[in-house]
């Protein structure tokens, strides 16, 4: 398909219905992400992105939270 065709039937449907967008159809844009912030895990030491309202003081990470990251650090 040429593109000269693509834009001729974008705007006829674009002329029948003015909402119309395109390939990406009627979907509402993203809503945008939560602000993030750098906040260091009290176990490990990694700085960690989180949401702006997590608390700093005592903050564990959910790597250090895993059984998994208990079992390998005692062997």
């Amino acid at each position: 398909m040429t593109r000269r065709k693509d834009r001729e039937r974008f705007l006829i449907r674009k002329k029948l219905d003015p909402k119309y967008g395109g390939f990406r159809g009627y979907q509402p844009k993203p809503e945008s992400k939560p602000e993030l912030k750098s906040i260091t895990c009290t176990l490990c030491g990694h700085r960690r992105n989180v949401p702006q309202d997590t608390e700093e003081a005592d903050f564990v990470c959910a790597s250090c939270h895993s059984p998994e990251a208990g079992e390998a650090a005692e062997g």
